[in-house]
């Protein structure tokens, strides 16, 4: 009977031992992921800054060309043109309207943005003439695109 227990023993130490050595490796595993995980992110940042110089020498290399759109066989980089912004100060537009007696507001006094737009984009009515109206062109968004060819 003592063989055995001593047998037991014997067995259950060695597995003890393999345990404790596994959960070792597993911490040195972790610490090195750990330091990789850093190094990659590391890395990741780097790339994506590299990016980000590439994109603004491509878009700055657009506007040298003075075009719109360059197209390659890799993809194409291009200024997609913007609506004008439109800040209307309501009241003031209002007033400007009751005073020449113009159609762009209810009665409740909302002011007509869209119909108001769209005399001044015909030329029926000039957008320095309105009142309380300021009109601020937009810069092209710049973007591009890379077409997949794997």
């Amino acid at each position: 009977m003592k063989t055995k227990e001593l047998e037991y023993k014997s067995v259950v130490e060695d597995r003890l031992l393999q345990i404790k050595e596994k959960r070792l490796d597993i911490l040195i595993l972790q610490r090195q992921n750990e330091e990789l995980c850093r190094e990659n992110n590391q890395t990741i940042e780097e790339y994506n800054a590299a990016i980000g110089r590439l994109e603004i020498e491509i878009e700055n290399i657009l506007k040298e060309s003075g075009q719109k759109k360059i197209d390659t066989s890799v993809g194409y980089i291009s200024f997609r043109s913007m609506p004008d912004s439109w800040t209307y100060d309501e009241q003031a537009i209002i007033a400007w309207c009751e005073k020449k007696k113009l159609p762009y507001f209810k009665i409740e006094k909302i002011l007509k943005k869209q119909e108001l737009k769209n005399d001044i984009e015909i030329g029926k009515i000039k957008a320095e003439e309105v009142e309380g109206l300021e009109v601020n062109p937009q810069e092209p968004k710049f973007n591009y695109k890379i077409r997949e060819v794997f």
